[in-house]
């Protein structure tokens, strides 16, 4: 049964005292938790000492944990315990030792029974030294962790797997321990510490080499004053080189050296200074290092001492010229004095009245350079692309092609030297002047048993009869040119084609006017002159002209193929089509002409004859 507001009015009772449990969980109606409750600190301060309080009005002393009931000690005794101590570390690898004893020191941390391991630190002793273990409580077993009753002078402390052999205490622990009775009034403060083979032998290689007191540190290296104190007993001071302190100090003599070491393996050829020190007779001699060479950037191949000779004494400065050699402690160490410097050859002249001759410049003769030999191509691809495989570097990128303008330059032809079969077969070929490649397509006749199609797909894989790449100057009317093992001859090309040519005079110089005059025209013209002087005529050209003229269909326009009969009949001589469209094209006097195939296109046999006449008469000037 619900109970409504107006039910606690008339009956009197409060919502309090009907209870949580009695009250329905509709809105209105659900207790949003307990009220705020007074919080009590169980922790108190009195003056400088912490207590608990159990809220019945006594206080209690603050017990520790962290030692399951062991009370600690009181805040005023609260210290840091400095123990010294050992452990030793077993060397498995070494036929010379078994163990090494490593020296630590341990902090004990009486506040909050924290303990933290230092290891002192060594020159030179290859081990990372330093804070061994950080602060924190260490665990003994389970339960419990470890506590100062654990340390004891002379006995042993096990952390985590590795014992440490307690050897002694500062003085200041030693006071504390005895303060709280935590050791006997007669434990020593430091026992016995061992060693081990390493360090003794260490220490007597050092005392006998340096002459160290390793018990005392200086922080220096401590050389002995043995000059010092043979000078106080008596002994002469040798004075011997005084004096060429005094006449050549600062004085060094500079050669530029080479040495030829590639007839061994991995020999090169390496450049050194020698400089040559007045003052003491002593050399030394530099590496002179160059730019991503390879080599470690090592100093010196020779530290300042005098240099001995095979022959015995040392070397001077009179075994030292330009060309001379200098054995380095090897007969397969001869170094080549190549030049010196400015200085060097002013001192032989003025001290030794020595010219030391001009510089060598040329390298010293070595093993003949490998020369890389490019293999053939192999047909698959482009060669650009398999060549990357050859040269360059490891991570190959597409070549990069020569782009030109998008134009297409096409040319008719048909077999040189066909059989019967193909005597009728025609081909155009294509040159792409955006990639300079060919292509070759065979137009299908109707009716001739050949399917038709593409011949040659589209590549730079043409060649001419010298069996060297086809080129630009080798696209002409009358050339030949050699694709999959067949050769063809250009016959015919179209007017368009003929006009790109003419502005690039230098890829086709076959289009070329100036070209075809001096290459082809001077030739004949000197070929007419001996005919003329040999039949005693004076103007040999009007000869050339009738030929020209009853060479003609009409008598009155030549075309390629009657001027190519007239050269042939008459004079035995031969020209190119393309040479001879470009002489009828130059005697137009209209630049545009109706060029529509070679087979029908036609000059004025006048105006041809002209453009001869005209060159002859300059060519005489």
């Amino acid at each position: 049964e619900l109970i409504n507001n107006d039910t606690m009015l008339t009956t009197g009772l409060s919502e309090d005292s009907l209870g949580s449990e009695l009250l329905p969980a509709i809105p209105g109606y659900r207790r949003h938790g307990q009220g705020a409750k007074a919080r009590t600190h169980t922790l108190k301060m009195v003056g400088k000492d912490r207590f608990f309080d159990d809220g019945g009005g006594s206080v209690a002393s603050f017990k520790s944990t962290s030692t399951k009931g062991k009370p600690r000690l009181k805040p005023e005794a609260s210290a840091v315990l400095l123990f010294k101590a050992y452990f030793k570390e077993s060397v498995t690898e070494s036929k010379l030792e078994n163990y090494r004893v490593r020296t630590c020191e341990i902090l004990y941390y009486t506040v909050d029974d924290t303990i933290q391991i230092n290891e002192p630190r060594q020159e030179n002793s290859g081990i990372p030294q330093g804070n061994f273990l950080k602060r924190h409580q260490i665990p003994k077993d389970d339960e419990n962790f470890i506590s100062l009753e654990d340390f004891e002078i002379g006995g042993e402390v096990h952390i985590y797997g590795r014992t440490y052999h307690i050897t002694g205490a500062n003085a200041t622990t030693m006071a504390y321990l005895m303060k709280y009775n935590l050791c006997a009034s007669d434990t020593p403060m430091n026992v016995d510490h061992p060693s081990d083979k390493f360090t003794i032998d260490r220490a007597s290689m050092m005392s006998r080499e340096t002459g160290q007191d390793l018990t005392v540190k200086h922080n220096i290296r401590k050389n002995p004053l043995n000059t010092y104190a043979e000078a106080s007993l008596g002994n002469t001071v040798n004075n011997g080189g005084r004096e060429g302190f005094l006449k050549h100090d600062r004085q060094v003599l500079r050669f530029q050296m080479l040495w030829d070491d590639r007839d061994s393996l991995y020999g090169e050829l390496t450049t050194y200074k020698l400089h040559y020190f007045l003052q003491d007779g002593t050399v030394e001699i530099l590496e002179v290092h160059s730019a991503n060479s390879g080599r470690d950037p090592y100093p010196l191949l020779l530290k300042k001492q005098k240099l001995p000779k095979k022959s015995g004494g040392f070397y001077t400065e009179d075994d030292f010229e330009v060309g001379a050699t200098v054995s380095v402690f090897s007969e397969n160490r001869k170094l080549l004095i190549v030049n010196a410097d400015d200085f060097t050859r002013r001192w032989y002249e003025t001290e030794k009245n020595v010219d030391l001759g001009q510089a060598l410049q040329a390298e010293p003769s070595g093993p003949a350079k490998t020369v890389r030999e490019i293999p053939p191509y192999t047909g698959y691809g482009t060669e650009q692309d398999s060549m990357l495989s050859c040269v360059g570097s490891l991570v190959q990128i597409p070549p990069k092609k020569s782009v030109g303008e998008n134009k297409v330059l096409r040319f008719a032809m048909r077999m040189n030297n066909p059989s019967a079969e193909d005597q009728e077969r025609d081909f155009v070929l294509s040159y792409f002047v955006y990639d300079k490649t060919f292509a070759i397509r065979e137009p299908p006749q109707r009716n001739s048993g050949i399917m038709g199609g593409t011949f040659l797909g589209r590549t730079a894989k043409v060649f001419n009869t010298a069996n060297r790449p086809f080129l630009t100057p080798d696209l002409y009317v009358g050339g030949l040119i050699c694709a999959s093992g067949t050769t063809f001859r250009i016959l015919d090309t179209d007017y368009a084609t003929i006009k790109y040519m003419e502005q690039y005079p230098q890829q086709f110089p076959q289009n070329s006017a100036d070209y075809v005059f001096s290459e082809y025209v001077d030739i004949f013209l000197r070929k007419i002159e001996r005919r003329g002087e040999d039949d005693g005529k004076c103007d040999p050209m009007a000869e050339f002209e009738d030929a020209c003229e009853n060479g003609t269909t009409d008598g009155e326009n030549i075309s390629v193929a009657d001027f190519k009969k007239v050269l042939a009949d008459e004079y035995r001589h031969s020209m190119p089509e393309q040479a001879i469209l470009t002489l009828m094209l130059k005697s137009l006097e209209v630049a545009d002409a109706m060029f529509e195939g070679i087979d029908t296109f036609t000059v004025p046999v006048s105006g041809f004859n002209t453009l001869f006449r005209d060159y002859y008469v300059n060519r005489e000037c």
